[in-house]
C-alpha cells in the first residue's frame, strides 16, 4: 500500500508514474487521489433513510494531441495504480503523441482559503443529523394546514483530495460541505401545489445554526412558496419586460448562457464561440465565474488539475473578454487553464465547469427598476427543469416563484408561468441592473457529471422576453 500518514500517496512513489506519462507521450497529466466520506438522509411520510457512504480512489489522467485519456482505481494499492497507469500509457502510445518533459521538480503548492470549519462534519452525531431532519420536517407540517406530504434532504460530504501533476505541483485540496433541501405539498381544492428551498455551503455542521440556514427557516421557505400559488393566476402572455429578483434567479443566466462559455462549447461552436474581444451582451453587464468566493458551494482552492481557483471576467461592460478553461481545452488554444478543470469524483475525468458565476453590481436603484416597469413580470425564483440548448442559447424555463408587474409595483402571484428566448439575446437586452447582488448556492449542475454550482445576479431588467404557459 502506498498510504502514508501525512500523503494519500507517496508523492515519489506517484511521480515515477507520471514520468512514464510523459515518456509514453502525454502533454500534461495528473495523478489525483480521492479520499470523500458523506452522509444523505432523506425523510419522506416522517421515516427517514440514512445512507453512509466513504471512498477512496485514484485517478489516472492526461491529455495528448487535444485528446484526454482517463482511468482509475477504487483504492491505493500499488498494483492497481501501476494497472491503470499502463493502461493511460498505452492509450497514449497508440495516439502517437510527442509528449512533454519527463523532467519533473516536485514541488508544494498552497491556495488560498475559501471556507472555514468551526464543527468539523466527521465529530458530529448521527442523532444531531436525524434532528435536522426532525426539526425541518416537523416545521414544514406545521406551517400550513394544507399540507399534504414534505421531503426533507439532509447531506453532507468531507473531500481529502491530493493532486501531482507533471508540471510538478503537490496540491492538496480539502472540502467540506452541507447541503439541505426541503419540498412542500399542500392539497387545495384536489390540486396538488409544490414548492422547494435549499442551501448548500462549504462549512462544517455549525451553518445550520445561521441566519436563514436554519432547518426550520429552511422548511418555512418552502411551505411559504408552496402557499402563495393557492392565490396565484395564469401569467399574462407574448413578449413584455422581465425584472429578476437579485440572487437565486441567476441560475437561468447560468444555464442559457454560462454553458455556452465553457470552452470545450466554444470548441463546438457555441453561440459565442469566435467573438472574442466583440460585444455580446448590454454594455452594463459584467459576466464573472468565480472560484474564491468565501463558503460558496460552488468555491474551492484549486480545481480538479491542481490549477488554483480564480476569477475570470468572462464579459466585461458588454464585451467577450475570457472563456473558461482546463488543461485539455487550453492547450488547444494555446492559453493557460483558468481553473475551471472539475470533476464529480476520481471515477470522472476533469472537464471546464463554471463554479460562481453570477452577473456584478451595476448602478442602478434596485426599487427604481420595479417602479420604472409599468408592466411585465418579476421573477424571484427559476423552477428546477425546463429545456436549454447550449450550442444556441435557446431556453425554456418554468418560474418558480413570479408576480405581476403592474404600473411599477408587484401584483398577483403567478402560476405556471414560463420564459423564453435566447441567451445571446438576453445578454444584449438587458437595459438595467441594479446594485444588490446576492450569490445562491444553486444546486448540482449536470454534465453528464454533477458538480456543486453558485449563481447570482443583482436586480436586473430584460427589455422583452417570450412569456407564456400561464393558461
Amino acid at each position: 500500500m502506498c498510504i502514508m500518514s501525512e500523503y494519500l500517496l507517496d508523492p515519489d512513489f506517484g511521480f515515477e508514474r507520471i514520468k512514464r506519462l510523459m515518456v509514453a507521450g502525454a502533454q500534461w497529466c495528473e495523478i489525483l487521489v480521492e479520499d470523500v466520506a458523506s452522509w444523505r438522509l432523506l425523510c419522506d411520510d416522517h421515516k427517514t433513510n440514512v445512507q453512509r457512504a466513504s471512498r477512496l480512489g485514484v485517478s489516472v489522467y492526461a491529455v495528448a494531441s487535444g485528446k484526454s485519456f482517463h482511468t482509475c482505481c477504487d483504492g491505493t494499492s500499488a498494483e492497481s495504480i501501476d494497472r491503470i497507469t499502463d493502461a493511460v500509457c498505452a492509450s497514449l502510445r497508440r495516439e502517437g503523441g510527442r509528449g512533454g518533459s519527463s523532467d519533473v521538480s516536485p514541488h508544494e503548492v498552497s491556495g488560498g482559503a475559501v471556507q472555514d470549519v468551526i464543527e468539523p462534519l466527521g465529530d458530529v452525531e448521527l442523532s444531531r443529523r436525524l434532528d435536522v431532519v426532525k426539526e425541518a420536517d416537523s416545521a414544514a407540517w406545521e406551517s400550513h394546514p394544507k399540507i399534504k406530504q414534505v421531503s426533507v434532504v439532509y447531506a453532507d460530504r468531507v473531500r481529502r483530495a491530493e493532486i501531482l501533476t507533471s508540471e510538478g505541483r503537490i496540491v492538496h485540496d480539502n472540502r467540506s460541505m452541507v447541503e439541505l433541501a426541503v419540498r412542500a405539498f399542500l392539497r387545495v381544492n384536489g390540486e396538488i401545489l409544490s414548492a422547494a428551498h435549499m442551501f448548500g455551503a462549504l462549512s462544517g455542521f455549525e451553518v445550520l445554526g445561521q441566519d436563514g440556514k436554519r432547518p426550520t427557516e429552511v422548511a418555512r421557505e418552502a411551505v411559504r412558496k408552496a402557499a402563495l400559488l393557492i392565490d396565484a393566476k395564469p401569467s399574462p402572455e407574448g413578449q413584455m419586460p422581465v425584472v429578476f429578483a437579485p440572487g437565486s434567479p441567476g441560475v437561468l443566466f447560468h444555464e442559457a448562457c454560462g454553458h455556452s462559455f465553457e470552452a470545450d462549447f466554444i470548441q463546438k461552436g457555441s453561440s459565442f464561440a469566435g467573438k472574442m474581444g466583440k460585444q455580446v451582451a448590454s454594455e452594463l453587464i459584467t459576466l464573472v465565474d468565480n472560484g474564491q468566493v468565501w463558503g460558496m458551494s460552488g468555491s474551492f482552492a484549486f480545481d480538479d488539475e491542481g490549477n488554483a481557483s480564480q476569477r475570470t471576467v468572462l464579459i466585461e461592460n458588454g464585451i467577450l473578454t475570457n472563456h473558461m478553461y482546463d488543461m485539455r481545452t487550453a492547450l488547444i488554444d494555446g492559453v493557460r487553464s483558468t481553473g475551471n478543470g472539475r470533476c464529480e469524483s476520481y471515477e470522472h475525468p476533469p472537464i471546464p465547469r463554471m463554479t460562481n458565476t453570477y452577473v456584478e453590481n451595476g448602478s442602478d436603484d434596485p426599487d427604481a427598476i420595479l417602479a420604472g416597469t409599468k408592466s411585465g413580470i418579476y421573477i424571484k425564483t427559476i423552477a428546477r427543469g425546463g429545456n436549454v440548448d447550449v450550442l444556441s442559447g435557446n431556453f425554456v424555463v418554468g418560474v418558480g416563484e413570479g408576480y405581476v408587474i403592474e404600473n411599477g409595483r408587484l401584483g398577483y402571484a403567478l402560476k405556471n408561468a414560463t420564459i423564453s428566448g435566447n441567451g445571446p439575446d438576453v445578454l444584449m437586452d438587458i437595459d438595467a441592473v441594479g446594485s444588490d447582488l446576492e450569490i445562491y448556492a444553486a444546486g448540482r449542475c449536470g454534465k453528464g457529471q454533477n458538480v456543486p454550482v453558485g449563481a447570482g445576479l443583482p436586480t436586473l431588467r430584460v427589455r422583452k422576453m417570450v412569456v407564456g404557459g400561464g393558461r
